[in-house]
């Protein structure tokens, strides 16, 4: 079992925020160009918070923590039950 040292942590609980939300305006803003995909401020704005969203999704996971199941497969190591999961929160 991997144990977090108290940095790790600090810069985890930085990290998650900043995950969450772009992954709610990348949800937000598809839902809203369901029903106005012509509207090119959106559209922008959209791509861009899918950028945030895959930097913070590389941050998450470029500190050792598994986001999805396949993570861990990708590094030929599966730690899914290892310390909590994102959603578990800090």
């Amino acid at each position: 079992m991997r144990i977090e040292t108290e940095d790790a942590a600090m810069t985890r609980r930085r990290r998650e925020p900043d995950l969450y939300a772009a992954s709610f305006a990348v949800i937000d803003l598809g839902l809203y160009l369901d029903t106005h995909p012509n509207d090119r401020a959106a559209l922008g704005a959209f791509r861009e918070a899918v950028e945030r969203e895959r930097r913070a999704k590389r941050d998450w996971t470029a500190s050792g923590r598994d986001l999805t199941l396949a993570d861990g497969a990708e590094r030929g190591r599966f730690t899914w039950v290892e310390g909590k999961a994102p959603w578990e929160g800090v």
